[in-house]
């Protein structure tokens, strides 16, 4: 029986992938080890609202944003799904602004971040045809997964999680609030960072699905 090589085909595509992911996980633990030192130097309050954490956390999902607009632009063949993932990115990241926006439009708040979610619902209802197909496949890969992971941390966990009354079970009242706003906070940042690697997992799997197609069509 023939044994493959040690780096066959299969192994070697596998490379970039296995860097990739060593490198996103880096980056997470070395901002995890960061942690008590950001506490000890900067305090509790740069995990206040509209503080330094806050606006990282808005740079993370703008970010997503930018470059799910990069891709609508320069991935024709996945250019409705990026549009698509960019308008939910931006409905987060109008979200976490609640407080600016909220000095700015004192009516409608953060809300107005729904107009994203009116533009993604009739990228839907429009191209439904091209998007239906694109986005179950989009679900069997890799790059979905890490976004799904990212939202996973930012919302269930951070949100739900890094609530008070939860703190109150089993701590005093007078560490609840600054306990809670470093966990709620530190899990959102985290899931915001791993929802912009999924971001750019997201492009090169569209990247290498049209290319594919390209090469079949020629």
């Amino acid at each position: 029986m023939s044994v493959p090589p040690l780096l066959s085909p299969d192994v070697r595509a596998s490379l970039p992938l296995a860097a990739r992911y060593s490198v996103y996980t880096l980056l997470i633990a070395a901002l995890s080890v960061m942690l008590p030192d950001i506490v000890r130097h900067q305090g509790v309050a740069f995990f206040y609202e509209n503080g330094t954490i806050e606006w990282l956390q808005f740079s993370l999902l703008g970010a997503s944003v930018l470059l799910f607009a990069l891709g609508a632009l320069c991935l024709p063949a996945h250019r409705r799904l990026a549009a698509l993932l960019g308008c939910v990115a931006a409905f987060a990241a109008t979200r976490e602004m609640d407080r600016v926006l909220g000095r700015l439009l004192p009516v409608v708040s953060w809300k107005i971040g729904g107009l994203f979610l009116v533009a993604a619902g009739w990228l839907l209802l429009r191209h439904g045809r091209v998007l239906l197909p694109q986005i179950a496949a989009f679900l069997r890969t890799p790059a979905f997964v890490m976004l799904w992971a990212g939202f996973v941390i930012a919302v269930p966990l951070a949100q739900l999680v890094g609530h008070a009354p939860f703190f109150r079970l089993f701590m005093d009242e007078v560490h609840v609030r600054d306990i809670k706003r470093v966990f709620e906070e530190s899990g959102e940042f985290m899931g915001y960072l791993i929802l912009l690697f999924g971001t750019l997992e997201s492009l090169l799997q569209f990247a290498t699905v049209g290319g594919q197609q390209r090469v079949n069509d020629e």
